[in-house]
């Protein structure tokens, strides 16, 4: 008996293989596209995939294809974003050929609506000379991490950094340093190996105190919650100070200063009346109104060696004011406490 072998069913698989060339695969694996509405939005956040969704036309076929974004990095609340609006255009890769399967939108592209900026920080872009990267939208970058930005200049270097806890570094080419902080907002400067700053700044917060150094100038402001309250200004040269718009052209008289003057007067006076009552002790002078404290003066200046004569002229006055004016000798171990009256270092308006 003659036996007949059934005839196996057309394999399409190993058949399109067979045939399959380059300009053969009907399938899509990339296209351009651009991004269109869709039914309501453009770009949509799919919460069951917890990403977001853009609807792209595939040009030129023209098929509807749901895509995701590919970015350089994504992760468990990681990701980056840049908006995407209708007309935008886009590189779309196809996984499988198979566009019902979604794409991912790759590279965008520029295009006769969103045109290749040419002019970037004032420079031909189209020359091809230098990088750059422009966005016109907002940018937010967030770290949870130090981020620093460092640019190597010889030796020297100039920086950008965030630390983990909040604080912002600033650092120039030449050693300035510029740090903002929970507790305080410092700058120094410029300072190389071996040597300190030439000036610096601080803002203590907690402590409320203000420090200012420039060169061989110091200032220290404290206020009442500082661990040590100190108030002070040193500068090297004169120092003007002037209020109201007025030019300081005066120098700053002290209350110690303008007794001495006002002791030199009444010493001057009681000396224009002793011929008048040589021997007579001041407490029997008229009767007179005044001020217990000038009435004290008048009394010491009644008991001193003027009482009996003085020269009462235009020249002794002067000399009488000069000596009155001048700085006067500090205790022993103590610093001088007042430049007093015509002190040729502190101006005022």
């Amino acid at each position: 008996m003659r036996r007949h072998t059934a005839t196996p069913p057309l394999d399409l698989a190993s058949f399109a293989q067979a045939l399959a060339r380059p300009g053969s695969d009907t399938r899509i694996w990339n296209s351009y596209g651009l991004v269109m509405r869709g039914d309501d939005q453009p770009v949509e956040y799919d919460d069951e995939g917890c990403q977001m969704m853009v609807n792209v036309e595939l040009m030129p076929s023209q098929i509807p294809i749901r895509c995701r974004v590919g970015g350089a990095f994504a992760g468990d609340g990681e990701g980056e974003w840049s908006p995407l609006v209708e007309g935008d255009e886009v590189l779309v890769f196809i996984p499988s050929g198979n566009p019902r399967g979604g794409g991912v939108i790759g590279p965008r592209l520029n295009n006769s609506k969103d045109k290749f900026p040419k002019d970037v920080l004032g420079q031909d872009s189209t020359k091809n000379g230098f990088a750059f990267r422009r966005r016109v939208t907002p940018v937010v970058e967030e770290h949870q991490g130090p981020y620093y930005i460092r640019t190597v200049v010889g030796l020297s270097y100039a920086m950008i950094g965030l630390d983990d806890v909040g604080n912002v570094s600033l650092r120039g080419a030449d050693g300035e340093m510029l740090q903002l902080s929970a507790d305080a907002l410092m700058y120094q400067g410029p300072s190389g190996p071996g040597s300190p700053p030439r000036h610096v700044l601080q803002l203590l917060h907690s402590e409320d105190t203000f420090l200012l150094q420039a060169g061989d100038a110091y200032m220290q402001l404290s206020g009442s919650r500082a661990t040590h309250e100190v108030n002070l200004i040193t500068v090297p040269g004169p120092m003007a100070i002037g209020t109201a718009t007025n030019a300081p052209q005066e120098h700053v008289a002290t209350t110690e200063a303008v007794l001495n003057i006002l002791v030199t007067v009444l010493q001057g006076m009681v000396g224009l009346m002793a011929p008048a009552v040589v021997g007579t002790p001041p407490t029997a002078l008229p009767a007179m109104t005044m001020d217990p404290a000038m009435a004290a003066l008048v009394t010491a200046a009644g008991t001193s060696s003027l009482w009996s004569t003085f020269p009462l002229t235009q020249a002794a006055l002067v000399a009488a004011f000069a000596a009155a004016t001048q700085k006067s000798a500090a205790p022993a171990g103590l610093p001088q406490s007042a430049p007093g009256l015509g002190c040729a270092g502190l101006l005022a308006g």
